[in-house]
């Protein structure tokens, strides 16, 4: 019977600290925060009235000197863009700062004046898109980010 009780005791013990363990869900800032972006992939599709929508590959047609480029998001609410070692151009600034915020239930990421659809944001990998639409002209960027 004593052995029942202690065996009891212990189960009780397990259950009270497997119930205090610390909830690890991270916020849409903690995961955009956590370390700087890297662009990946970005298209830019087009569509003009009824003609069909045309599709680039902007990233694959980007200079090199360009895609080690990464962006910084810090929590209070400053984007920073870092040319990377090896810059475009010597006569630009090492880094550009602006602000960026998350509105919309976190569904909307606006940097500086823009504002993207926060399409998916993990530890690793955040995509966005931008619509923007010039008369019967529409343009989507789709943008993934990888972190780094």
């Amino acid at each position: 019977m004593k052995h029942m009780f202690t065996l009891l005791g212990c189960v009780a013990a397990l259950g009270l600290i497997s119930s205090c363990k610390k909830d690890d869900t991270k916020t849409k800032t903690d995961l955009l925060t956590a370390h700087p972006w890297k662009i990946t992939a970005y298209t830019l599709e087009t569509t003009t009235g009824t003609n069909p929508t045309t599709s680039r590959d902007i990233y694959a047609q980007s200079a090199s000197c360009a895609k080690d480029n990464f962006q910084t998001f810090n929590k209070d609410g400053i984007w920073v863009q870092d040319e990377g070692l090896t810059k475009c151009s010597t006569t630009a600034p090492q880094q550009i700062s602006s602000h960026w915020d998350l509105t919309s239930s976190e569904t909307k990421l606006t940097l500086d004046t823009e504002v993207y659809d926060l399409v998916a944001l993990s530890e690793n990998t955040m995509m966005l898109r931008l619509t923007q639409t010039n008369g019967s002209t529409t343009s989507v960027s789709s943008i993934t980010l990888g972190a780094f």
